[in-house]
């Protein structure tokens, strides 16, 4: 059954969300027009190519550290949304606070083999497939079996930002060349929903934890990284297991019985979900006072999907868990 939103939505903050600000976005990814120009929004610095910088390949392969760290609020949602083309293409643009107004932040293209390009041009998806190549995106989900997603970098912050000399490379067995660093391992299933008869898409993420550190001037959030250089071979040759303290385990939030509505409802941040989808869900980390929601998806009009995060979430892993649902259907 599609997930209703719940009457109660909204309970912590009050909404305000721009009609025009939604529906422009989804008039934008429609009619793309290609151009070059700066986009700041939180410290960002983004650009979009010219047609010229993706015919001499140009492009960023590797992910900006903008969409890569943990965004840094515990109680702040960063709000973003999500414009769907043809089922193929995906841009997502991210919310100034202050000023409302709306900045490309990533796009995706989907393959015929079911991953998904990520990429920081809004055009990439646009491209034709037999002319596109990895300098031309930064990211990958990956199918891996049936219900299961492996987000990927196609860089490492360890190696790349920090090791410096030498690099993970593209060594992997299971996944494309280009996959490098691990952000994410998302699993599906469906779930029965207490006390009725129906079932629920349900998902499993697994992403690195973040611990805080400390330099002379402030203390900042830093991510596990799991790229091949530290995934470690014993005695036997087997890839030593992720430590359990380098995880963190999000599960996705069961719609409950609306016995008034009649429906099932889930219960959505600042009224952000105004439409009914079985592609909504909420994602949880739970803590010793509870389960707190750090990730939010829901259908807000035709094609246009609300996408919020909050600490310790980044923009690129949400934009990835996010991608995993598009094959969810009642």
């Amino acid at each position: 059954a599609k997930i209703q939103r719940s009457s109660s939505e909204g309970s912590e903050g009050e909404s305000s969300d721009q009609p025009g600000f939604l529906s422009g976005l989804a008039q934008r990814a429609s009619r793309l027009v290609i151009r070059t120009e700066n986009l700041n929004s939180g410290g960002m610095n983004q650009a979009e190519p010219s047609p010229g910088v993706l015919e001499a390949g140009d492009a960023r392969g590797q992910l900006l550290e903008s969409v890569a760290e943990p965004w840094r609020q515990l109680d702040k949602w960063q709000r973003c949304s999500m414009v769907r083309t043809d089922k193929t293409e995906y841009r997502l643009f991210q919310e100034d606070a202050e000023s409302g107004q709306a900045h490309f932040v990533l796009s995706a293209a989907r393959t015929t083999e079911g991953s998904f390009l990520i990429s920081h041009y809004e055009d990439f998806p646009s491209i034709p497939p037999q002319d596109r190549n990895p300098k031309q995106y930064c990211a990958m989900l990956i199918p891996v079996k049936l219900g299961e997603y492996r987000l990927y970098s196609c860089s490492c912050e360890g190696c790349d930002r920090v090791l410096g000399k030498y690099t993970c490379g593209n060594c992997r067995l299971d996944a494309p060349a280009e996959c490098r660093q691990l952000l994410g391992i998302i699993s599906h299933e469906k779930k029965k929903i207490d006390k009725t008869a129906s079932e629920a898409h349900w998902m499993r993420v697994t992403v690195p934890g973040v611990q805080q550190k400390e330099s002379p001037d402030t203390t900042f959030n830093s991510r596990h990284v799991w790229c091949v250089r530290n995934e470690t071979i014993d005695q036997q040759g087997q890839v030593r297991k992720i430590p359990n303290a380098e995880k963190l385990v999000l599960e996705s939030a069961l719609p409950v019985w609306n016995k008034a509505r009649g429906s099932l409802s889930m219960k959505f941040a600042e009224g952000r979900v105004k439409k009914a989808s079985a592609k909504n869900f909420s994602l949880l980390a739970c803590h010793q006072d509870g389960a707190r929601a750090v990730l939010q998806f829901g259908k807000y009009k035709k094609r246009t999907f609300a996408m919020d995060i909050r600490e310790p979430m980044s923009l690129i892993q949400g934009f990835g868990i996010s991608l995993s649902v598009a094959d969810w259907k009642p």
